[in-house]
């Protein structure tokens, strides 16, 4: 798997290393592994751990506490689970504070297909807002190209969503 040497800034090849489970560079011997450069790089905690938390933190309307989640994920420890959703709410707040909204902002709805039953599919009827549909809003942050605008081109771009 190619990947960045220190000896050089070019792209040299590198050999798997069973016993670290890494990438090794042939002329340096530096090592990159799966977790390096990422929220999970000094942590000795599963990777599924980390997925499943970050999908649970991310996808549930209310928070949830490390108190809740030990038992999701069966660990025995507390506090290493604490300390990891500690980091994951750490870096979404960083997430959040490069990625603001401000000059023009556009504001739209949609509607998404839901998934339902089968048998309780014939019932229902497609109408704008019906059960099968839900409700979507989308704020983007727009920034007006210069100029005139062009035939069959659009007059600004999306940045943020």
């Amino acid at each position: 798997m190619p990947g960045y040497c220190l000896s050089e800034v070019r792209i040299t090849h590198h050999y798997w290393n069973k016993t670290h489970n890494s990438n090794d560079c042939n002329k340096c011997a530096y090592r990159t592994t799966l977790r390096s450069g990422t929220v999970m790089e000094f942590s000795y905690l599963p990777f599924h751990y980390w997925l499943y938390t970050i999908f649970l933190m991310t996808m549930t309307k209310k928070s949830i506490s490390a108190l809740e989640m030990q038992p999701q994920l069966g660990h025995k420890r507390y506090e290493s689970i604490w300390a990891m959703m500690h980091i994951i709410r750490i870096v979404m707040g960083f997430r959040d504070d490069k990625y603001e909204l401000d000059g023009v902002i556009e504001l739209d709805d949609a509607l998404l297909k839901t998934h339902l039953d089968m048998e309780k599919e014939d019932k229902i009827k497609w109408v704008r807002g019906s059960r099968k549909q839900s409700k979507i809003l989308v704020i983007a942050k727009v920034v007006p190209k210069r100029g005139w605008p062009k035939k069959n081109k659009k007059s600004s771009t999306i940045r943020h969503v």
